[in-house]
């Protein structure tokens, strides 16, 4: 009996002792809860930051990738801004062929023409003169129905330039995209006939006793460049004597100085368009400046010998 009594003390004595678990009691588990719960808060808050950067991130990179789209895009609108100004900065290329009268000394010359075409930003990057007579010159004046030699025929970019492309109209055509100018100045050669046309006699007529007359060598400018009569054959005549005298008595000329053309005037078509307000046309064809005289300053009255001032005159003297 004293046996079993113990055995069952041992039992009892192994039943009571506590676990190593239950070690601490009550703290010990508050403070392993506290350190999971620190550890949590921290896993929770490690995690969210994990989600802002990402997302700030990502924000940037868009941000990146829009700013970069962008700057193409304004890069690629200035460039082709750029690039269409420099194109039309470009002198538009011009070839130029000539049919010209090689033989014709009295013929008007186109290098003016020519000149005032390059400077409207124009490169000629080829020039050749072609005889009209010859093959090729024939060729050229069947195909593009040339009736007045010089003409110049322009090839390229002739549309380039919109100031010379609105005026081709006025003084030519365009066949084959090629520009052939119609609008010749005279003296030409009439291709049908092959004669010289706008031949021209200019006569300067002065009083050599009116010392306060206008200059009317300045009549020689205004024919020339303003209205492209030929002024090589020229003759200064005074009405005191000899051939200026005749003129002055054959077309009862009133006013001095003035000027007398002989010849085919006719083919200088804006002197022609004006020249029933300033002058007027003999029987012979002459052409007598007259009105004209009173808007070019002092002048003489041939029928009573006095020297007349105009305001004309008078701005002038100012």
């Amino acid at each position: 009996m004293g046996g079993m009594q113990e055995t069952d003390d041992i039992m009892h004595a192994r039943i009571i002792v506590p676990s190593p678990c239950r070690r601490g009691g009550r703290g010990e588990v508050s403070r392993n809860n506290s350190t999971i719960s620190k550890f949590m808060e921290e896993k929770n808050t490690i995690h969210l930051d994990s989600k802002l950067f990402y997302i700030f991130g990502g924000a940037l990179i868009i941000a990146l990738v829009v700013g970069l789209v962008l700057s193409f895009k304004t890069n690629a609108f200035v460039g082709k801004k750029a690039a269409e100004a420099a194109e039309a900065a470009r002198p538009a290329e011009f070839k130029a062929t000539l049919v010209d009268a090689l033989d014709c000394a009295d013929c008007f010359k186109l290098d003016g023409f020519l000149a005032a075409v390059e400077k409207e930003n124009v490169k000629f990057v080829e020039k050749k003169t072609i005889d009209w007579k010859s093959d090729e010159g024939k060729a050229l004046v069947e195909k593009y129905k040339i009736t007045k030699i010089p003409t110049v025929i322009f090839s390229g970019e002739i549309d380039k330039n919109v100031k010379l492309k609105n005026a081709w109209s006025g003084i030519g055509e365009i066949i084959d995209g090629n520009f052939v100018l119609r609008q010749n100045m005279a003296p030409y050669i009439e291709v049908a006939t092959g004669k010289t046309r706008g031949k021209v006699e200019i006569f300067f007529l002065k009083d050599d006793s009116c010392a306060e007359c206008y200059d009317v060598m300045g009549h020689k400018q205004i024919l020339g460049s303003g209205f492209g009569l030929p002024t090589q054959d020229t003759k200064v005549l005074s009405v005191g004597s000899g051939e200026g005298l005749m003129m002055k008595n054959k077309y009862n000329i009133t006013m001095m100085p003035t000027f007398v053309l002989k010849g085919e005037v006719e083919a200088y078509k804006s002197l022609i368009n004006i020249w029933s307000k300033v002058g007027t046309v003999e029987k012979d064809g002459a052409y007598i400046f007259r009105e004209g005289v009173k808007q070019m300053g002092a002048y003489k009255n041939m029928m009573t010998g006095m020297v007349v001032k105009t305001e004309a005159a008078a701005s002038s003297q100012q």
